[in-house]
């Protein structure tokens, strides 16, 4: 995953008080920005309740088509 580690929550954000975190994402392809943020979210609020939402995915190029 070439985005491993790329994302991390600065000590300015982690001295908020996160109980719940809406993450938006404009495309879901392989999920791997999704699942970073949620990784480093993760990270610095382990208590946090984490939801996340795409506006829209890229269908792999067979699925769905004859």
């Amino acid at each position: 995953m070439a985005l491993r580690g790329k994302y991390v929550c600065g000590s300015d954000l982690r001295q908020l008080q996160v109980k719940k975190a809406l993450i938006i994402d404009d495309v879901l392809d392989s999920g791997s920005t999704m699942t970073e943020a949620c990784r480093a979210l993760k990270q610095a609020f382990p208590d946090a309740a984490l939801y996340a939402i795409a506006m829209t995915y890229l269908r792999p190029p067979n699925e769905g088509r004859p």
